[in-house]
């Protein structure tokens, strides 16, 4: 059979399906306009007169009747299902062209048959002609564009042809650099090892070396409070004559305690001679800033003691109690260095030594005759902080004693200044004595409340006072430490449930 026949052949049986589904969409067939041609993909036009194709996918011609508007929906329905075929086709023959998607492309040989078979005939037309002809194998690569990857990324038929090539001398320098880096590496490594095996030998030895520090610090803790003891019996562990010690500060505190319980004597006598309206304002004044439960009422003296001894001791850890001393007799201001020298302490114990006479040394001071400037100006200001005008005017009906100090920088020469300045002039020798030690003796207080301990507290009231139901009601005189050497505050205790 000829190619012509067989082209006329093929078109009647197109004609004959086309019929039929007209026929079966309720329509009448009717004659045939002349063939719509369909665009090419690829832009290559098909000819169906001599049965010449170049393009991978052929044309479809289908007839649709001119009088019937719905025979032309079916003609075009049955175009929109072979243009979504050749759509289909066409992107499974670019995804075999793109190295990227060379996973999907196995599949684009297979779907051309497929594709052509839905078009309804147009392989047969396509192998009458000088068309391409599907064999099943894959499209060929175009020249211009590169071998994909393979799946991996890398390409490896030629790579270790490609590692020979790429070679040159300097990467045996290279190479020698780095290992000569990776013996240093090494080498500091070693010496790290080394440095932390030193590094916990000396922690140990540190911690032996503290341990012993402790021992002797205990030892001789154990011995100034021997010693300290011994000295409440007449005994020293050191010369007194020569360097200040605890013992002899111990003594010069009790010291203070006697002579502040015969000054507190005099200040309530002096204000029993003041009417009762006066004497009332001032033990409201005074007592208030020391208040507390009495258990009896005779120990308000202790009260009076406590409010003494707080203003005399005010300022107490300062070499000059805060005082601006412009005088030649005293170390110079910059304190933090100059009580660091021997000097230093010496003239302080030898200050105290001085006037440690205070028989001696208050009949001085209330002679205006010559004596030290500090223990002066001492004086002075200790007066007026713990009487101040108010009271002073209530207790003697004028300001004698403060016109005297002020205007005339004079001690007065009255029975009560005369009782104050026993108490002053005690409280200044622990003062200088205190900075006699190599490490100056501090004060401290303990906390209302608290209950009651024999290594820090001694009871200013009888022994027989003390239960175990103590606690801390008012501090009467401080206590004081040196070195690890404590010497114990003297404390009103009070009962709680």
């Amino acid at each position: 059979m000829s190619v012509t026949e067989t082209s006329s052949a093929s078109e009647r049986n197109r004609e004959v399906e086309l019929n039929s589904s007209l026929a079966a969409g309720g329509l009448n067939p009717g004659p045939l306009s002349d063939p719509v041609v369909v665009d090419t993909v690829e832009g290559k036009q098909c000819d169906h007169g001599n049965g010449a194709n170049e393009s991978s996918i052929s044309s479809l011609e289908t007839k649709a009747p001119s009088d019937s508007v719905m025979a032309g929906s079916v003609v075009n329905e049955t175009i929109d299902t072979y243009h979504d075929a050749v759509s289909e086709d066409q992107s499974q023959e670019g995804d075999v062209s793109n190295p990227l998607t060379h996973g999907a492309s196995s599949s684009s040989p297979a779907s051309e048959p497929q594709a052509a078979g839905s078009a309804g005939g147009s392989n047969a037309d396509m192998e009458g002609g000088n068309g391409p002809v599907d064999d099943g194998k894959r499209p060929q690569q175009h020249p211009s564009k590169p071998n994909p990857l393979p799946e991996n990324g890398l390409r490896s038929s030629h790579s270790s042809q490609d590692a020979v090539e790429g070679w040159h001398p300097g990467k045996s320098l290279q190479v020698q650099r780095v290992v000569q880096l990776t013996a240093e590496l090494e080498a500091k490594e070693e010496e790290i090892k080394h440095f932390r095996a030193r590094e916990r030998e000396m922690k140990v030895q540190l911690n032996q070396l503290q341990k012993e520090k402790e021992k002797l610090l205990h030892q001789i803790l154990l011995l100034e409070h021997q010693h300290a003891a011994k000295s409440l019996q007449g005994g020293s562990y050191l010369d007194d004559s020569k360097a200040a010690t605890p013992a002899l500060l111990v003594t010069a505190i009790n010291t203070v305690r006697e002579i502040g319980k015969k000054f507190t004597k005099d200040f309530m006598d002096q204000l029993k001679k003041s009417p009762e309206k006066v004497r009332l304002a001032i033990e409201d004044h005074i007592l208030k800033q020391v208040a507390v439960v009495l258990s009896r009422p005779t120990h308000k003296k202790f009260q009076y003691q406590a409010y003494m001894n707080h203003k005399l001791f005010i300022g107490f850890d300062n070499p000059t109690f805060f005082m601006s001393l412009d005088n030649n007799d005293e170390p110079p201001h910059e304190f933090a260095a100059v009580q660091k020298s021997e000097w230093y302490r010496q003239d302080n114990f030898q200050k105290f030594q001085k006037y440690d006479l205070r028989k001696f040394s208050v009949k001085m001071l209330v002679e205006n005759a010559e004596h030290d400037s500090f223990l002066q100006e001492f004086c002075f200001m200790k007066f007026q902080e713990t009487f101040d005008e108010r009271t002073e005017s209530q207790l003697f009906g004028n300001l004698q004693h403060r016109d005297c100090i002020l205007r005339e920088k004079k001690h007065p020469n009255t029975p009560f200044y005369e009782s104050f300045c026993k108490l002053a002039v005690s409280v200044w020798l622990v003062h200088r004595l205190a900075f006699a030690f190599k490490t100056p003796a501090t004060t401290f207080v303990v906390e209302k409340g608290l209950p009651f301990d024999h290594h820090r507290m001694q009871s200013a009231g009888p022994p027989d006072d003390i239960t175990p139901n103590s606690k801390v009601g008012l501090v009467v005189l401080p206590g004081f430490q040196v070195s690890q050497s404590i010497i114990a505050c003297e404390v009103y205790l009070v009962e709680h449930a």
